[in-house]
């Protein structure tokens, strides 16, 4: 089996279908690289993982810290390893060069380069195809330490321990309240209670001949203004706030009507952007999985665009709307 990376875009629907095959297939899962078993004198990891769990000297340690990854992919990789980790009484390990470690406070050990060298670990490789479905194979894995390789999109991984995920994910004091202010400064021109809507839109990429082949689908104005209007009617007194990428800042201000009390994040990271949301009472998302843990931290009602992707492409081959957006969650087109 193929342990390093697939491009799933350049995949042919043939061979992408046997890709997702193999995650059925326990034979095909696992890879097995070494005797699994941790070293007798890798003193770092026993003392490291004993002081989470003295019983668990096994360890997941998540692929996961690829540059060309976003924010929301790694923190559902992330996510879904911890929640496999605690499925499979593993030890959750991390690289101390991670990206999620400037943003959050994980519960994981961290471990550098040096000390997996010098543990001599061996690991089964676990290679996830894409992209948003859930394997129930993965929560009963051989004995031994396991590497998860892939994007993991499922809220069935890790919704179980949701507190868990929801206290680790909380942002540091500086980028806390910088969404603070800035909902503040909104709340200063409106008068009475008001419910905020928070409303993330993304086409930028999406729009590229190599996603549209793939399956991407750019949610459309008329769902924006439909999933608007559904709130509209809901609340008497509220406010949008739009968080989007500077790509997309341009036709957002032109598609979405402005004669409502709309405000714009303007000039903020995207650490600074999901907080942002999460200060907000309600959800509309349209594709990406940044907008999806907009909905998925802030709580509330969350409305997504249903007619992602494509209907028999390669990614909807890979998708399981129901194993990807949350029961409680509400389609729109």
């Amino acid at each position: 089996m193929n342990s390093g990376n697939v491009d799933y875009h350049e995949l042919t629907e043939v061979q992408f279908e046997r890709e997702l095959q193999k995650c059925v297939v326990d034979s095909y899962i696992l890879e097995d690289m070494g005797n699994n078993k941790l070293s007798a004198d890798s003193a770092v990891f026993r003392e490291k993982a004993g002081s989470i769990n003295p019983s668990t000297y096994n360890l997941t340690i998540a692929d996961v810290d690829s540059s060309e990854a976003g924010l929301g992919n790694l923190m559902f990789m992330y996510a879904s390893m911890y929640g496999l980790a605690v499925t499979n009484n593993r030890t959750p390990v991390l690289k101390t060069n991670h990206r999620l470690l400037k943003y959050f406070t994980l519960k994981v050990i961290k471990v550098t380069n040096q000390d997996i060298d010098s543990s001599r670990l061996e690991n089964t490789k676990v290679m996830v195809p894409c992209c948003a479905k859930y394997f129930p194979n993965l929560c009963n894995l051989s004995p031994g330490n396991h590497q998860i390789s892939g994007y993991l999109q499922s809220w069935k991984y890790f919704d179980f321990v949701k507190p868990d995920i929801l206290e680790q994910f909380q942002f540091d004091l500086k980028t806390s309240q910088l969404a603070k202010e800035f909902i503040s400064e909104i709340k200063k021109g409106l008068s009475g209670q008001i419910t905020l809507i928070g409303v993330h839109v993304r086409r930028g990429d999406m729009i590229s001949r190599k996603n549209i082949d793939f399956g991407h689908q750019v949610a459309t104005t008329e769902y924006l203004k439909n999933a608007m209007l559904t709130f509209k009617q809901k609340y008497p007194k509220l406010a949008f706030v739009i968080v989007t990428s500077n790509d997309d800042l341009s036709w957002t201000k032109q598609n979405i009507n402005l004669t409502e009390d709309v405000y714009f994040s303007e000039n903020h990271s995207e650490i600074e952007d999901l907080a942002i949301l999460t200060h907000c009472n309600h959800t509309i998302i349209t594709t990406g999985t940044f907008g999806w843990w907009g909905g998925y931290l802030t709580g509330g009602t969350t409305v997504y665009f249903r007619d992602w992707p494509r209907a028999g492409s390669p990614l909807d081959k890979g998708t399981n709307h129901t194993e990807y957006f949350p029961k409680s969650w509400i389609g729109m087109s």
